[in-house]
């Protein structure tokens, strides 16, 4: 049996033409080959460069195949600067992962976080989800406040895992895309 490449979660060439890349800043850092063929891109922010690590696993097609964003703790909790990791994370997310109906709730629940927040939210902004989140979304919120150690969200396109985890001692939020087989 020949076993199949899994699908891209988006093309290389869409990531650079998204608002990432534009409204956020995002450019290359470095750049490594994995030892399964992939290339792994090394991205960072225009601002807030010290809390927040991007990572973008390429194919020889130039699909990414997996994404990876790793926000500083500190940084996603503290009063100040929030609003800001919810920002990034509620648009990077459907960016890296447009195939899946599940991220792009996430996102729409984040957006949700934000503007419970005192910040101001422009006209265009995602207004509130009608009902309250399902379970595993749910699971999903707890766990990017901090408040679970780890919870996942799978749909027929895309897997997200979120994770609290330390990083050379330092405490992590770890957004991590897939795309399902």
């Amino acid at each position: 049996m020949v076993r199949r490449p899994r699908p891209a979660l988006v093309a290389w060439a869409e990531l650079e033409r998204s608002e990432l890349f534009g409204w956020f800043g995002v450019h290359e850092e470095g750049r490594e080959k994995l030892p399964d063929g992939l290339q792994r891109f090394h991205l960072k922010p225009g601002g807030y460069q010290e809390a927040v690590d991007i990572w973008a696993d390429l194919d020889r097609e130039g699909g990414v195949r997996r994404a990876r964003l790793a926000l500083a703790r500190g940084w996603v909790d503290a009063e100040q600067t929030a609003p800001f990791a919810l920002d990034l994370a509620k648009s990077a997310l459907p960016v890296f992962a447009p195939r899946s109906a599940l991220v792009g709730q996430f996102a729409a629940w984040l957006q949700h976080e934000m503007r419970r927040m005192p910040v101001i939210t422009g006209p265009g902004a995602l207004q509130p989800p009608a009902e309250a989140p399902p379970t595993g979304v749910q699971e999903a919120l707890a766990a990017y406040r901090g408040e679970r150690a780890r919870a996942e969200l799978t749909d027929a396109a895309t897997r997200l895992t979120i994770e609290n985890t330390t990083e050379g001692g330092v405490p992590v939020l770890s957004l991590t895309l897939e795309p399902v087989a």
